[in-house]
């Protein structure tokens, strides 16, 4: 009978609890590896409310529960995991020892994906309460959807494209940069220009040992002279 009218005296207040909202939840899902994907509830807590935990008994407050409703390409994977400090103690209210959550809460569903394309929907179930009363069972709905996982050979065909398209496209670049005079940077941040021209009035300076070349070199857009250190004798052959 103590029971009963304390549930009713949570039924009669509720309606207080639910014109503050002292509890929120936002959804989101995380791919966590090419085969799984978790879908997260993220909770706030206000100052003087708790959240209540997974697996609590029948007769006590409503447990953090979720179920899903589709789906279509995942298998879930285990049951629902509670995140964030969680505070263990006996409850006068409900005359059992409860586990609950204060401030903050993460719950997370991991789930397997075993389809081309996965589609998920379903919701959270939790219950709050404060010192005085409690919120009625309330629901955080999801619905979340994306590829799934590829077979090895399409994986290496879509790689083998991507190889081929960077080639293409490095190919690009470096012939445009040898039409425009522009340098073209590489993958080691190295920078090389490549000049079009003709190369003309070679001279060889100096004595022997401190021989070096002369010559002027000529393009559309004007000329220079140049001067060679090395390889002259590949130069006097020329």
């Amino acid at each position: 009978m103590k029971k009963f009218f304390t549930l009713l005296l949570i039924l009669i207040v509720s309606m207080t609890a639910l014109a503050q909202n002292p509890v929120t939840f936002t959804t989101s899902q995380k791919r966590v590896s090419p085969e799984e994907v978790d879908v997260i509830f993220t909770g706030k807590i206000q100052p003087g409310w708790h959240v209540y935990s997974t697996g609590l008994p029948d007769d006590g407050p409503t447990s953090a529960t979720l179920t899903t409703e589709k789906a279509t390409g995942v298998q879930p994977i285990g049951g629902l995991k509670a995140q964030g400090k969680e505070i263990s103690e006996f409850d006068d209210m409900f005359g059992m020892k409860l586990r609950y959550f204060e401030n903050n809460v993460t719950f997370t569903q991991r789930y397997k994906i075993t389809g081309d394309k996965y589609d998920i929907k379903g919701f959270l179930e939790f219950g709050a309460c404060n010192d005085q009363t409690c919120m009625p069972p309330t629901s955080v709905e999801f619905s979340y959807n994306g590829d799934g996982v590829k077979d090895a050979a399409e994986e290496e065909k879509e790689e083998a494209r991507r190889r081929r398209e960077e080639a293409k496209e490095e190919a690009r670049r470096q012939k445009e940069a040898a039409r425009s005079g522009v340098p073209a940077a590489t993958d080691d941040k190295e920078v090389y220009y490549q000049l079009i021209g003709t190369i003309s009035n070679v001279q060889l300076i100096g004595a022997p040992r401190a021989q070096r070349a002369t010559a002027r070199f000529t393009d559309e857009t004007d000329s220079i002279e140049i001067v060679f250190f090395r390889g002259l004798k590949w130069i006097k052959d020329r």
